[in-house]
């Protein structure tokens, strides 16, 4: 049985596998319902793919373990890293770096944080490659003056400000 969050997305998709729905705290659920509703669901509409989330609310213990930012929005379930499937028309790769556009075009006063991540050269492996979206926050106001709202990374916990050149 699955708890639903929207039309394509349930609560145990940004969740890790095995984690008992009793421990997922309300305003995670509330975050995560959120993000998927202001996010994940208008990406999954406009280009008719499935959106495999990868990464979603991380408990502290589990966020530290594995290197997570001390204050990551994942810890509080507003946040997500995911890619988009592949399509009869373009590969998975090509789908995930259109979305990281159109997101950036098309739901700007939504995302508090947006970040391209593309590990793939730097760590010599084909599927390093992610989004990672937050909803707004006081951490991240999606405001345009904030530094960190558009980024890029090219080699983990390495950060720039998005621009044209970099894409």
């Amino acid at each position: 049985m699955s708890t639903p969050l929207t039309a394509h997305f349930t609560l145990e998709e940004l969740l890790r596998p095995n984690t008992p729905l009793a421990t997922v705290p309300e305003d995670v659920r509330a975050n995560l319902a959120a993000l998927c509703a202001e996010i994940l669901e208008p990406v999954r509409e406009h280009f008719g793919l499935p959106v495999r989330v990868t990464s979603g609310w991380r408990p502290f213990a589990y966020n530290a373990a594995i290197g997570g930012a001390k204050a990551s929005d994942h810890v509080y379930g507003r946040a997500a890293d995911f890619h988009v499937a592949d399509s009869d028309k373009a590969p998975w790769e090509v789908n995930t770096l259109l979305a990281f556009h159109w997101i950036r075009e098309n739901l700007a006063g939504k995302f508090g944080q947006l970040v391209w991540e593309d590990h793939r050269v730097k760590l010599s492996a084909p599927s390093r490659l992610w989004i990672h979206v937050a909803i707004r926050s006081v951490r991240h106001p999606g405001y345009p003056q904030d530094a960190n709202r558009l980024l890029v990374s090219h080699a983990p916990k390495q950060y720039v400000p998005w621009q044209e050149d970099l894409a």
